[in-house]
């Protein structure tokens, strides 16, 4: 980034910052306000359609297959299909709709970073799996939770970065903080 000078960086809109709040380069492509189309055929992949294959035909991790007793993490199941539902809904609305969602953008930029640490920790435990399962090519679905937790992260902070244009940062951060409360203590409190 170029050094400004202080009578510069006074003219600047707040619209300048947030395009420069990160350097170019992998992040700076990445986390653009506006996505590219390579970037939504990937959010579309592992933001809605894979999680939705993988919840719907999920064999041990959250559900018992023929044979096994219990289901890797089938003690969350309640939690995972609340939140995951949700999460998916809701990046379909996202990419569909994007900014035009005006207000609820921090509350969706909450909920997606709530979502995206979910999803590594459960593509974290999964891993081991994943790789003894890509010898049978399933495995290869167990990749999904890691590259939804990136998709999700990227989406939250374009949510989050674009209802800062609108709205008071305060605002906009307790928005955010509160839905990513509410997406995780919610389904966690029904789940047990």
């Amino acid at each position: 980034m170029q050094s400004l000078k202080l009578a510069e960086y006074e003219e600047l809109t707040e619209a300048d910052v947030l395009e420069t709040w990160l350097p170019a380069g992998f992040f700076g492509r990445h986390f653009d306000l506006q996505p590219t189309a390579r970037q939504q055929r990937f959010d579309w992949s592992f933001g809605v359609i894979l999680p939705t294959i993988c919840v719907a035909a999920d064999p041990i991790v959250f559900n018992s297959f023929a044979g096994v007793e219990d289901a890797l993490l089938g003690r969350y199941s309640i939690f995972a299909y609340i939140l995951s539902s949700v999460s998916i809904m809701s990046m379909a609305a996202w990419l569909l709709w994007g900014h035009r969602l005006g207000d609820l953008r921090p509350y969706i930029g909450g909920l997606f970073l709530a979502g995206s640490v979910i999803s590594l920790i459960v593509g974290v435990i999964l891993l081991p799996f994943s790789l003894i399962g890509m010898f049978m090519l399933i495995g290869f679905l167990g990749f999904t939770p890691l590259f939804s937790s990136f998709v999700y992260l990227r989406n939250g902070l374009r949510a989050i970065k674009g209802a800062r244009l609108d709205l008071p940062r305060e605002v906009v951060y307790r928005a955010a903080i509160l839905a990513a409360l509410y997406s995780l203590i919610v389904p966690f409190v029904l789940n047990f």
